[in-house]
C-alpha cells in the first residue's frame, strides 16, 4: 500500500507540473522574448533614419587583395563522356 501511495502523489505531482507549471513558465519566457525583440526593432528603426528608397553601397578596401587571400586553385581536367 506504501509504494501505491508514493506512485499516486509522483503521477499527482507529475501531471501538476506538466500542465500548469511548465506552460506558465513558458508563457513568461515568451513574453520576455517578445520585448526584447520589439526594443530592437524600435532601436533599429530609430538608429535608421535615411529616407525610404535611397540607396547606400558599401565598399569594401581599397586596397587589392593577394592572390593567396583569394582562394586555392584547383586544376581540374574535363572528362569527355561517352
Amino acid at each position: 500500500m506504501n509504494a501505491f501511495f508514493w506512485f499516486l502523489l509522483i503521477v499527482l505531482i507529475s501531471w501538476i507540473v506538466f500542465i500548469y507549471i511548465i506552460p506558465f513558465v513558458a508563457r513568461i519566457f515568451l513574453r520576455r522574448l517578445a520585448k526584447r525583440f520589439q526594443n530592437y526593432t524600435e532601436k533599429t528603426q530609430h538608429n535608421n533614419n535615411k529616407p525610404e528608397g535611397s540607396v547606400n553601397i558599401d565598399y569594401g578596401s581599397d586596397k587589392p587583395k593577394k592572390p593567396s587571400e583569394v582562394g586555392d586553385y584547383v586544376d581540374f581536367e574535363e572528362i569527355k563522356d561517352k
